[in-house]
């Protein structure tokens, strides 16, 4: 797994956090969406166009999971390391269009709310990157503050960032990532593959 994930960060590039370690932002600002946008995003929660990308991506992890080996190129690949667990979804013109990837990245946060998170930050950078522009979205949630009788932090499924990345304005791929809280403060998280039925459940 390791050197897979090694071949992803050679194919999409070296994560956000290092690159803007090193180049900073051309552009710095909080996620607003037009009221077209808002608009559009409530039409698609209630239409079929949701439920076919639902299904979709739900046939697509699963066949991820059962193989159990991640394929480059492929639409929907999990990531599991050590103190971390997510995946990522590669834009498929098939299933989306642009804006519908949009409503599927804002999406994902809306159902990570749902579970007592709260928002951390909502941001949008923008990189002037050799031969292209790179942009990188993200909705990062923190769980709510609740202890368990022991006095442990109830981590869920610790802090939770969902990326959207976009190359020349035009949506490549999203990512969610969990990152666990491995200190004794905090209960144990929750099993990943919960998270991923409650992503799949039709509600909201």
């Amino acid at each position: 797994m390791a050197a897979f994930w090694d071949q992803i960060k050679n194919i999409f590039g070296k994560s956000g956090e290092v690159h803007e370690r090193q180049t900073p932002a051309a552009v710095h600002e909080l996620i607003s969406r037009t009221e077209e946008e808002l608009a559009d995003y409530e039409d698609w929660k209630n239409s079929g166009r949701k439920e076919r990308a639902l299904q979709f991506i739900q046939m697509e992890y699963e066949k991820d999971v059962l193989s159990k080996e991640n394929y480059i190129g492929s639409t929907f690949y999990t990531i599991n390391k050590p103190a971390s667990e997510g995946f990522i979804l590669n834009f498929n013109e098939q299933i989306f269009n642009p804006l519908e990837f949009q409503h599927y990245f804002d999406y994902l946060k809306e159902k990570i709310l749902q579970l007592d998170y709260k928002l951390y930050s909502s941001d949008l950078r923008i990189f002037n990157r050799p031969g292209h522009v790179e942009s990188i979205e993200r909705h990062y949630m923190k769980p709510r503050y609740r202890f368990n009788d022991e006095k442990r932090f109830i981590q869920q499924y610790g802090n939770v960032m969902v990326t959207q990345i976009k190359k020349n304005h035009k949506p490549v791929y999203i990512q969610l990532m969990c990152n666990r809280y491995m200190d004794r403060k905090y209960t144990a998280p929750r099993p990943f593959n919960e998270l991923i039925v409650h992503i799949f459940t039709q509600s909201a």
